[in-house]
Order: structure tokens, then sequence, then C-alpha cells
């Protein structure tokens, strides 16, 4: 599988003076982005070219070290893991396109605005990834390309504490969000007098499952 590759590439040259759980969550985005083949790497994560290369030097410099600062960045990511791969883009970097402008940034705003102060610039970069991700139609931490639901709930917790408290009822992360974009827009779209009693209960609180993702639990097991 080509994104466990990756994984286990990335983690064995993250940065030993970056957090251990970060190097993994951004690593873990970073494989399932980059086993698709169209469309820029950058775009898929919500980054532009300096964000994303911003994040690569800093939780993976082994891999940025030497590399051609024109080179398809995906392509290049997949030569190192000793993966054979035919990006799209043809070897061009390509700038990335808008995708629903407005919403990202809505959703970039809500997490940034929950950032903890000792996040410094790791918080941004997540945000962003977090923010495209949501744009996704699957559950966040697949759209993530994360083993489970408990290492996006991890990583809130790290890096936005005030808006991963508040969802005290462990609502699903995506409908949390739009719920309290809503409510920041002063907008009902639920008109059940609670959640308690909304007919839909179990779409916003049921279980993230996910069977099509099953194979990626496999890299909790490797670890360091």
């Amino acid at each position: 599988m080509h994104s466990s590759a990756l994984y286990h590439y990335l983690v064995s040259v993250g940065s030993p003076s970056e957090p251990g759980d970060d190097v993994r969550f951004f690593a873990a985005c970073i494989s399932h982005k980059a086993a698709l083949r169209t469309g820029s790497l950058g775009s898929a994560l919500g980054l532009d070219p300096a964000g994303l290369r911003q994040l690569l030097s800093r939780f993976f410099p082994e891999f940025m070290a030497g590399l051609d600062g024109r080179a398809c960045l995906r392509t290049g990511l997949h030569a190192r893991a000793q993966q054979n791969f035919l990006c799209e883009c043809a070897g061009g970097a390509k700038i990335p396109e808008a995708h629903r402008p407005d919403e990202w940034q809505d959703l970039y705003s809500l997490l940034m605005a929950s950032a903890a102060a000792p996040s410094g610039e790791v918080a941004p970069l997540m945000a962003a990834v977090l923010a495209q991700a949501c744009l996704g139609q699957n559950h966040l931490w697949q759209d993530l390309g994360l083993p489970g639901r408990e290492d996006l709930t991890a990583a809130l917790a790290r890096h936005f504490p005030a808006l991963c408290t508040r969802n005290r009822d462990n609502m699903k992360w995506k409908k949390f969000f739009y719920r309290e974009l809503c409510s920041l827009a002063e907008v009902r779209v639920c008109q059940a007098p609670s959640c308690q009693e909304c007919t839909d209960h179990h779409l916003c609180f049921g279980p993230e499952e996910g069977d099509a993702w099953n194979s990626l639990a496999a890299l909790r097991s490797a670890r360091p």
C-alpha cells in the first residue's frame, strides 16, 4: 500500500526536535494525500506552496534536504520511499486552486481562535490541514488519513484545547465544527429542541467507523 510505505518513510526521517505525536499526525496526513495522482499535494492539504514547504522543512527536514525546489514534492516523496509513482502533474509543482475558500476560511478561523499559545507556528499548519479535510465527504479522521478518531481528538487537545473541551458530548468532529460555525453566525439549522430529542441524533453522535480505512490501524503498531 503506497500510503503505508510513505508513512513509514516520513516517520523514519521525522525531526527529533518535534513532538513524536505531531510528526506521526502530519506523516499520516501527507502520506494519505500523496497517494493521490491528481491535484497538487499542497492543495490537497490546504496549504499554499510556501506553507507546504514550511511544514515539510520543519517536520521532515531530511526529506527536504537536497530536493530540487522545482520538483513535484509528491513524486519526490514516492522516490525517497522507493515507490514507483507517476504523478499527473508531469513533474510541475502547481499552485493550488481555491476550493470552497470562504468555508475553508471560516473553519480555519474557528480553529485558530482556540489555538494553544505554545503551539506557535504549528497551529496554523494544522488548522489549514484540518480545515481542508473538513471539506471532504467522510469522517474527519478518514479524510485526514489518520488511523482513528482518537488520533484526531488527541491532536485537537494538544493544539486547540479550548475548542476540544467544548465538545463535551463527544459529537462527531465535523458536525461539531459546523455547529460551532452556525452558533457564531447565530443560525439555527437543527429544529429539534435539544440534541437528545432529535431524530437524527445517531448521525451526529454515532460511532465513527470506516471499513475502507481499517488497514491504517496497522500504523499504530509501527509507532516508535
